[in-house]
């Protein structure tokens, strides 16, 4: 089959015509998810559509409103590889926190997207130095360590706030435990859409209160979804419950509590603006806006370098965005990280605990890298303990080979002192996909790599052995 490119020009469309056979015609709507991703590739065959939308890389989640519409959202998955065919965008691209009203009754859709995926300098050949350096830089900013929150306008709902999975009227746990429906992914039978029930839209509001006043706040920008980030250093959501620890947990480049305004999008025209004429845009309206980088007239593989190991480095933190525009690319975002954002990920660090090497790499860790290596070096042993046991009593009680994460989701559902986060990553274990080592790697990540967290989980694993077992 041959593969079409998704570009600016008909993402919209092709997202539009993909929902809409979503319900009307799931064979069409195959047709184009194949047409338009490296799904004509694979040897694998789907047996339904949802089943074809997993294979392809994408995440599909469907809120059921009622009254016939339905909001669709699309969100490349953590396993997705397939960008690009040849030099052009594939439809994985413009799914990052992407969402789509269609009305059933009236047959009317609305696309909403927020940013694509791009990427880090020289992470693939388009966002090499050489490509990159052919077009002209035309602004940079502060790259935030937050959580994307997209606020955008449909005629037939209204306003909606959303992280890239969760609309404010949802909750993580009611996706995690959503029916899946063959066509339509996870299935989530929403009954009030004007209450803010997402933890992190809610604690974006205590943040940020004008955000709850979207109809004023925001009145004569329904053509825009506007794309700010939560930065919330000292909080962190376990399946969906808030904790807040102290400072000395907080992410390395991020201190102060914050809702930054970064950008919008004209739905209009599918244009992402400029930050600078986005800005102009919520100027009189009392939002924080994310800090612009003057990078003076150098030349884009110099202020690489400033980034990494200059002066730039210091001011910065993590990193900076950088947009650039030419004559056929209408704009193209990369991701400048330091070199401290780089060496020695937080990943790595729990490998090397595992491996019993963390002691070959501690001299030359950041005081705060070396601080959290220490710490969850003392925990990952009674992790890795608790964790094997909770596994077996799975495995022994409620796992059979060949089952579903699905299947096995029904089968702990409603079980006392259930630890739901990393129970996908268990059935991969279980399966034979991933080694136990990348099982605690996984649910450790799940965990933001926070020492307290860890401990937590810790003990609700513990918890639920000696209930279970009663010792």
């Amino acid at each position: 089959m041959h593969i079409s490119p998704v570009t600016h020009r008909n993402c919209v469309r092709v997202l539009s015509d993909l929902v809409t056979l979503l319900f009307t015609n799931p064979n069409a709507a195959l047709d184009i998810l194949t047409r338009h991703t490296s799904l004509a590739f694979k040897q694998e065959i789907s047996s339904t559509l949802a089943d074809a939308f997993e294979l392809a890389g994408i995440d599909l989640t469907t809120y059921d409103l009622g009254n016939g519409k339905y909001l669709v959202n699309l969100d490349y998955s953590k396993s997705c590889r397939s960008w690009f065919i040849g030099r052009d965008p594939l439809l994985t691209v413009w799914c990052r926190g992407t969402y789509v009203l269609y009305d059933s009754k009236k047959g009317n859709v609305e696309v909403r997207l927020a940013f694509e995926k791009f990427f880090n300098v020289n992470e693939n050949e388009e966002w090499s130095i050489d490509k990159l350096t052919e077009l002209n830089m035309v602004e940079s900013t502060r790259k935030a360590d937050g959580t994307l929150l997209e606020v955008m306008y449909f005629d037939e709902l209204g306003w909606v706030l959303a992280t890239r999975k969760i609309p404010h009227f949802a909750t993580p746990q009611e996706v995690g435990q959503a029916k899946e429906d063959p066509n339509l992914g996870r299935v989530v039978k929403i009954e009030d859409t004007k209450k803010i029930r997402a933890p992190h839209v809610k604690r974006a509001v205590e943040i940020e209160p004008k955000l709850a006043n979207s109809d004023k706040v925001f009145r004569g920008l329904e053509n825009y979804v506007l794309m700010f980030e939560i930065v919330d250093p000292y909080t962190q959501f376990i399946d969906g419950e808030r904790v807040t620890f102290g400072s000395e947990y907080a992410p390395q480049f991020e201190k102060e509590t914050a809702v930054y305004f970064l950008t919008a999008r004209n739905m209009d025209s599918n244009y992402l603006l400029r930050y600078s004429e986005a800005h102009a845009l919520l100027a009189d309206r009392g939002f924080k806006t994310i800090e612009f980088i003057d990078l003076g007239n150098r030349k884009f593989d110099e202020i690489v370098r400033d980034v990494k190991f200059g002066e730039l480095k210091k001011k910065v933190g993590e990193g900076i965005v950088v947009r650039f525009e030419g004559i056929e690319v209408p704009y193209r975002l990369v991701k400048v990280k330091t070199l401290l954002a780089f060496a020695h990920k937080k990943e790595h660090i729990v490998y090397y605990i595992l491996q019993g090497t963390i002691d070959d790499v501690l001299p030359d860790l950041s005081p705060s890298m070396r601080k959290l290596a220490e710490e969850l070096r003392e925990i990952i042993p009674e992790l890795k303990y608790w964790l094997q046991r909770y596994v077996r009593w799975i495995q022994f009680n409620k796992y059979r080979p060949g089952m579903t994460f699905e299947e096995l989701r029904k089968q702990m559902r409603g079980i006392r002192y259930m630890v739901g986060t990393g129970l996908d990553d268990i059935h991969r274990y279980l399966s034979g996909k991933i080694s136990f080592d990348e099982l605690i790697v996984s649910i450790i990540r799940k965990l933001s790599y926070n020492p307290q967290l860890v401990k937590e989980y810790v003990k609700r694993l513990e918890q639920f052995i000696k209930h279970h077992e009663g010792s």
